[in-house]
């Protein structure tokens, strides 16, 4: 509340910290329009005038940041999705090409059936890459669920040069991640692959099919069909069934599924060590190949901290401006490379690359963390690879010099901090911004390096790494809205309970059988049945002194072609009936007798075979068929 200060010009927007708008006072409110499916966090900082304080005319200083506010733009067609080409046309399910035109197609003389979609050699390209891109879809309800990518493979090579690739991509969260890659090693008939893509489950995306390679006319065609993306719902778990023999009531209980979180368990930080403002005060220059530029994070507040993925702020010099970099992580207490990941590809010229994943790299909380960035050769017409710095410091720890030599690199304190951020998950301290910790200069062995003449010498005991750290709201999780019992075979909940506990009371003394399948919430209005859980079985004899089931016999139990009843009771009809409910035999009978029930046509699997005798006296046994 009150009135804003007199010398307060306006604010500053950032989305994932990377600086998208300045707002002119009194103006309190932004739209950020045109987003592609993924989660953005925002901040806002205010901007204020330093000249009444005494600063040159134009000097301005911004707050801290206010935030973060996140939000999922979650839009796409729903899965389970499919695509099987009879349209014979990419407008119809909305797919698009890049380029366009491009060297898909839909072939009409090959497919599995036909038509299909085909990528074929003609006209002859070189160093080519062509995309087939599904529309925007959404995984956004299934986060208790592993999600499926099924499709049918045809390839016709010609050279097996092992140089022509097909890769399967997913866009999730502004990058392209590959799931799957095909060399053209020789031809191949139809094959159906089957891809883990669970990684965007509860999530938007997109599925891309990128044929690329050397030379096009090494190969003949790929060809894909029968495309389907499906979520599997995760089951009920853990299936008891107890009876105290004193009544008829079956006494059920089970877990629920063991949803993913989606990664390690946590809040999510974002750990940056730069200031000022990436779109005006950058300081980027010329790389070394074979060098390494990057930041070292002080995680001693955070003992459990699971390192999530990073982002980082590039310039390029050339033609294309894109190029390919490695990310080393390195235990910087050690100087040990815990991993070396990549190479990966720059999206543009001048921009922020956000999301670049880590792999969730888990047992090196506390400790001093380097995440170095090493740019890779490119041919002489492209980009030259740079990395952004603030051009203020350094005021955090930010390194550079040659590969291998961790322990000796250089800070850049010619160009300043680097503009790159790490994320991590953690449980601890959850209180957001926390104060910048102190990293003794003994620890990162900077008295004994050898520095630029340009780079004076340290001379505090210790360097201030800066390390601001704003804490991001966790997800929630979707899925689960109830469950299905069954027994016998037969549903005995018209509608799905949320309780995990029931009490089923029976009729009758025999053998009952249940299993528990979880129900989760789909697109439209629908539901989604799990696979069942491990299936429990209870047999009551309430009230029996002399064992009324000695006088029935069902054998051989499993049976084949056949099955013998015996019986030497009353027994006035015998039903079968499958594990959906279903009779598949019935029969009225005179009473005592042995009666064989053909089995042949019957599919493998358990059957359950009920008594009923002439005081309508219900019995069942089960029986399992097995061919």
């Amino acid at each position: 509340g009150g009135a804003a200060p007199s010398n307060l010009l306006g604010y500053n927007v950032y989305r994932d910290g990377t600086l998208i708008s300045y707002v002119e006072k009194p103006t309190t409110e932004y739209y950020d329009l045109y987003l592609d499916p993924g989660q953005y966090c925002y901040t806002v900082t205010a901007v204020y005038d330093l000249e009444p304080y005494g600063f040159p005319a134009g000097s301005t200083a911004e707050s801290v940041e206010e935030g973060p506010a996140c939000v999922d733009i979650d839009y796409g067609f729903p899965i389970p999705w499919s695509e099987d080409w009879a349209s014979s046309s990419f407008s119809t399910n909305s797919w698009s090409l890049d380029p366009d035109p491009s060297h898909w197609k839909i072939s009409t003389m090959t497919g599995n059936p036909v038509p299909s979609a085909e990528f074929t050699w003609a006209p002859p390209a070189t160093d080519y890459s062509f995309a087939l891109e599904t529309p925007n879809l959404t995984a956004g309800l299934f986060t208790c669920a592993d999600i499926w990518l099924d499709f049918d493979l045809k390839l016709d090579d010609r050279n097996q040069t092992g140089d022509e690739l097909l890769k399967i991509e997913i866009w999730k969260n502004g990058n392209w991640m590959k799931m799957a890659e095909f060399k053209n090693e020789g031809s191949f008939n139809w094959e159906n692959q089957h891809i883990d893509i669970s990684i965007i489950r509860g999530k938007a995306f997109k599925v891309r099919f990128l044929a690329t390679g050397s030379n096009s006319a090494d190969i003949l065609g790929w060809f894909i069909d029968n495309i389907n993306i499906y979520p599997v719902v995760y089951p009920a778990l853990n299936l008891t069934a107890q009876n105290s023999n004193q009544d008829y009531n079956v006494n059920l209980q089970w877990n629920s599924p063991e949803c993913p979180s989606g990664g390690p368990t946590g809040q999510l930080k974002m750990l940056k060590q730069w200031d000022s403002d990436p779109n005006s005060t950058i300081n980027a220059y010329y790389q070394q190949y074979n060098y390494v530029y990057g930041v070292v994070y002080d995680l001693t507040a955070y003992p459990d901290a699971t390192l999530s993925k990073i982002d980082f702020h590039h310039a390029s010099w050339g033609v294309y401006g894109t190029w390919q970099y490695k990310v080393h992580v390195v235990d910087w207490n050690t100087y040990t490379e815990i991993a070396t990941l990549g190479p990966f590809l720059t999206t543009g010229n001048d921009k922020w690359e956000t999301d670049v994943p880590l792999d969730d790299i888990m047992g090196y909380g506390g400790h001093l963390i380097g995440i170095m960035l090493e740019p890779m050769s490119n041919s002489s017409t492209d980009a030259y690879p740079c990395f952004s710095a603030d051009n203020t410091g350094v005021q955090g720890v930010s390194l550079y010099g040659p590969l291998p030599n961790y322990a000796s690199l250089t800070p850049s304190t010619d160009v300043g901090d680097w503009y790159q951020n790490l994320w991590i998950l953690t449980n601890f301290d959850d209180k957001g911004l926390v104060s910048p910790a102190k990293v003794p200069v003994s620890q990162l062995n900077m008295a004994s390096l050898s520095r630029k003449p340009i780079v004076p010498t340290l001379k505090p005991t210790y360097l201030i790494p800066n390390q601001t750290v704003i804490t991001m709201p966790t997800d929630g999780i979707r899925g689960v809205i109830g469950y299905n019992v069954y027994r016998n075979g037969e549903l005995i909940t018209p509608t799905p309970i949320t309780d995990t506990t029931l009490v089923d009371v029976v009729d009758t003394n025999g053998t009952y059988c249940y299993v528990v399948k979880a129900v989760h919430e789909g697109y439209n209005s629908t539901t989604i049945e799990s696979a069942a859980s491990n299936e429990v079985c209870k047999t009551l004899s309430v009230g029996i002194v002399d064992n009324q089931f000695a006088s029935l016999k069902v054998y051989p139990n499993p049976a084949k072609d056949f099955v013998n009843v015996e019986t030497t009771k009353d027994i006035r009809t015998i039903e079968m009936i499958n594990y959906l409910g279903q009779s598949v035999y019935k029969q009225a009978v005179d009473g005592k007798g042995v009666y064989k029930i053909n089995t042949r046509q019957l599919e493998s699997g358990v059957y359950f075979i009920r008594f009923i005798d002439a005081k309508g006296i219900v019995t069942t046994e089960r029986v399992t068929i097995t061919k």
